[in-house]
């Protein structure tokens, strides 16, 4: 008896432990620190493209009055009939400093050449007409020949190669082949309440912006209720807490209208076969950090004005 009398208050210690709830783990205030979109097509057909989840190995060499290493793509394509497309840069397109960047396109009848120095205040460019091929592709590999640009009497010339590692695409089964994330750094926080209110927080360069809802817990998922404007958007997140880090993945986000032209966009941007992509998903990850710190303003995103076209849109709920 004395011994179980020991036991006991240890025994109620594990109990009261074990008593903490998911809801408990998920309550507070929690920082964005980032968010990432994973792009994800279904092939038709077994084949093999590039790997663009990853950064690409090698770079392009500026040389001349402007002298870089280039290897953040921002955008990379091809055409119907199988020409490349290329926007690379020297730095993440969230940097401010050091930035030069080259963009490589081609028409039916022309191609043309462009480079940014944006610390020296240089746009340099080459017009080919009949259209010249810039970059020559196999599998993964893509290389830049020797283009010398001018802007006024200073001249700068580009050339190398960017490799991408292998993906093998499996009929009918779902594969990411774009992954962008962006940092955050106390620009979102999200705010769940013991008594099921939610509340997002956006700090912007212009102002802040709050959108409050209900929040619950259906099948081990965070499921989020706000309205704004009358309409009312319902998103359910996986969600994984871990100490102080809380990851919120919304899967139900692909129910964008994805038409043929959608399709063949994709088959352009993940080097597929035409005609073999069957259907295009996403996937939304959030990670946050807990507590609050010092907002950050967003830096503009300026330098985005060279994508071929505009991502969805997959706002924070309602941001």
């Amino acid at each position: 008896m004395r011994r179980l009398a020991l036991l006991l208050p240890a025994l109620l210690l594990v109990a009261a432990c074990d008593s903490s709830s998911p809801e408990d783990a998920l309550v507070g205030t929690w920082t964005l620190t980032a968010a990432q979109i994973d792009t994800r097509v279904t092939s038709s057909t077994a084949q093999t493209i590039p790997d663009r989840t990853v950064e690409p190995t090698g770079t392009i060499a500026i040389t001349g009055a402007t002298t870089a290493s280039l290897g953040s793509v921002v955008n990379l394509f091809a055409d119907a009939d199988g020409t490349v497309n290329l926007a690379v840069e020297s730095t993440s397109p969230l940097s401010t400093t050091g930035y030069v960047q080259l963009v490589l396109l081609e028409t039916a009848t022309e191609s043309q050449a462009s480079l940014i120095d944006a610390d020296a205040g240089l746009s340099y460019n080459a017009y080919f007409t009949p259209r010249r091929s810039l970059i020559a592709r196999s599998g993964g590999r893509f290389t830049v020949a020797p283009i010398t640009m001018s802007s006024g009497t200073a001249t700068a010339t580009a050339s190398g190669t960017l490799r991408y590692p292998d993906l093998a695409l499996t009929p009918g089964t779902p594969a990411v082949v774009e992954r962008f994330e962006e940092p955050f750094d106390g620009t979102v926080r999200f705010t769940f309440e013991e008594d099921g209110t939610f509340r997002a927080t956006a700090f912007t360069p212009d102002d802040d912006q709050d959108v409050t809802g209900t929040w619950a817990l259906v099948d081990g998922d965070v499921r989020v209720t706000v309205t704004q404007g009358g309409q009312t958007e319902v998103v359910t997140f996986r969600t994984t807490v871990e100490g102080n880090t809380l990851e919120l993945v919304a899967t139900d986000i692909g129910d964008l209208s994805c038409t043929d032209e959608c399709l063949s966009f994709y088959e352009s941007t993940a080097f597929a076969t035409p005609g073999s992509i069957s259907a295009v998903d996403f996937l939304l990850t959030y990670r946050f950090r807990s507590g609050t710190s010092a907002a950050a303003r967003p830096v503009p995103a300026a330098r985005r004005q060279n994508e071929r076209a505009v991502r969805p849109t997959l706002p924070i709920l309602g941001f």
